[in-house]
């Protein structure tokens, strides 16, 4: 049986509620010309992303970029999810309007509420990264787990599998399909700072930065995913449009 949604079902709500820690206002990050966010408040549909709490260059030892005395460098990569870890997730949700962030401790709960919830899960490399990192570090039941592998290749919208199953071609081509480029030849500006600094601020106590980042790059995901919706194209880094499916909002 598909799962219920939150506005059908007062106990999952609940669950979740007692376990966000910080929102900020409805629409922020909307501008006049991408009015859209407004427009779908309402929709069952959220936008996804969250930082590491590690580099993939760390060392796996010891968190070094460099030999350290008493063992070799082994550079953690990034197929390593658990041991990359979270420092933080932030995600927008179009039914309510607000940005709700996620950490180690409420990322298990999160999953669960998006599986009864049964919500469009929006991300920039999600189906790779995101997803599995969260699942890394939730210790979730096999069940679980299982469950929360098919909603994200059955309910989810990720932009860049999007791109890749459109020109699979250009796949590894640099500068063309990353989130910074893409941001910034659609009009929706840089980047805030290297994704691979984030981690490194975030070790060093400068977590408002960090934040700040991740939910930055939300609102550049978002902006995307309305661009596509509306149009069924986005501009890539050699300046050629590619079309692309056009989800339906729930």
């Amino acid at each position: 049986m598909a799962p219920l949604s939150t506005r059908t079902d007062p106990q999952a709500q609940a669950m979740w509620d007692a376990r966000v820690a910080i929102s900020i206002p409805r629409h922020a990050g909307a501008s006049k010309d991408h009015p859209m966010s407004m427009h779908w408040t309402g929709s069952n549909t959220v936008v996804l992303d969250l930082e590491t709490a590690r580099s993939a260059d760390d060392c796996r030892h010891c968190d070094s970029h460099s030999i350290h005395l008493g063992h070799t460098y082994e550079k953690i990569g990034w197929k390593d999810h658990a041991a990359l870890g979270l420092s933080i997730g932030c995600w927008y949700d179009y039914e309510d309007g607000g940005f709700h962030w996620f950490d180690v401790s409420t990322v298990g709960a999160l999953i669960e509420y998006f599986l009864v919830r049964n919500a469009m899960l929006v991300t920039f490399n999600g189906r790779q990264f995101d997803c599995p990192l969260m699942a890394a570090v939730a210790a979730l039941s096999e069940e679980t787990l299982a469950t929360w592998r098919h909603y994200v290749q059955r309910e989810s919208y990720d932009i860049l599998h999007e791109i890749w199953q459109a020109d699979p071609a250009s796949k590894y081509e640099r500068g063309l399909n990353s989130l910074g480029i893409l941001s910034v030849v659609n009009g929706y500006g840089r980047k805030e700072m290297d994704g691979a600094k984030a981690p490194q601020l975030w070790q060093a106590g400068r977590y408002a930065e960090v934040i700040f980042y991740n939910v930055s790059d939300v609102i550049k995901t978002r902006k995307l995913f309305e661009q596509i919706c509306t149009t069924g194209e986005i501009v890539r880094g050699d300046s050629t449009p590619l079309q692309l499916p056009r989800p339906l909002l729930r």
